[in-house]
């Protein structure tokens, strides 16, 4: 078997950076929407050449954004090969600006349609 990556040998020559990093977000306890993920976005942006980055956390997160970009409503059910010819159907519920509490309500509802 090929290995596709070897983490191992291409963090060893930044292991201190990655431990300093690490211990960064860990201190401030804030692990999403923190300055260490701006300052990556705008660093991988930088990189590869273009004005914005965006970090996403899974990929139906990923999915959500390119299915708006290519003019997909709320209430579309895009289907997109997940891995080995299973169809997942990503479903993006419109959530209102109400308590948290009704969104486990909202995402019930939209996994029965």
């Amino acid at each position: 078997m090929i290995p596709l990556v070897d983490l191992q040998a291409q963090c060893a020559s930044i292991t201190d950076e990655i431990d300093t990093a690490v211990l960064r977000v860990v201190a401030n306890g804030q692990f999403a929407l923190e300055p260490e993920v701006a300052a990556f976005e705008e660093e991988f942006a930088a990189y590869c050449g273009v004005d914005h980055g965006i970090v996403i956390n899974a990929g139906t997160s990923a999915q959500q954004p390119a299915h708006v970009d290519l003019g997909g409503q709320v209430g579309d059910h895009p289907y997109a090969e997940a891995a080995a010819a299973t169809l997942t159907l990503p479903v993006y519920p419109e959530l209102p600006a109400e308590t948290p509490a009704r969104i486990a309500e909202i995402v019930r509802r939209a996994l029965q349609t």
